[in-house]
């Protein structure tokens, strides 16, 4: 399994921390008041496997940045073929359908992906739950309302060789992981 994925390293391209521990439940910020429980989620920087893409968890510790909101960036990526691309993300203030640009040695293809709100129970987007949290982190103590980052996952053109993505422009879409999968041909 581990040629047939590559898992990006996003921690360059982080801008925002949306993570917080029960003891410090001001340090992170998904949208405006809340973040995602530190201690719901696997280990910083552990491989884990969600729905058979394997993923880098984001790190977790108090004041570094661990997510995308994304601001149209540019992530690099290994030459090479794949079919997949896979994230782990959600949105805040409402579920969005963004466009992404794989940009090819020869040319440049757009794709439109949606990632559901985070706080939604099902996907608008036909997404797979990744992560379910039985709260959110509030500035002013702890939300009730349960949370879901999502994994999306969108077929490629597998007969190119990719070399760039460039993110949407909303920065109410996040992303805390992209694994891309290779084409096996």
């Amino acid at each position: 399994m581990k040629d047939k994925f590559i898992i990006l390293d996003l921690q360059p391209y982080f801008n925002a921390d949306a993570i917080s521990s029960n003891d410090n439940r001001i340090d992170g910020m998904f949208g405006l008041l809340t973040s995602f429980p530190a201690e719901e989620l696997p280990e910083s920087k552990a491989i884990v496997t969600v729905n058979e893409v394997p993923f880098m968890i984001p790190p977790k510790e108090d004041g570094i940045n661990n997510n995308i909101e994304c601001y149209s960036e540019l992530i690099e990526v290994p030459e090479g073929k794949y079919c997949r691309l896979h994230i782990l993300g959600g949105c805040d203030n409402g579920s969005f359908e963004e466009k992404f640009t794989l940009i090819y040695s020869e040319t440049e293809e757009q794709y439109k992906i949606g990632l559901s709100n985070t706080t939604l129970m099902r996907s608008m987007f036909k997404e797979q739950s990744a992560f379910k949290f039985t709260h959110l982190h509030a500035k002013d103590g702890e939300h009730i309302v349960k949370s879901t980052i999502w994994h999306q996952s969108q077929n490629i053109e597998s007969w190119r060789y990719l070399q760039k993505i460039k993110l949407p422009d909303n920065p109410c879409y996040h992303i805390f992981a992209i694994t891309l999968e290779r084409n096996d041909r």
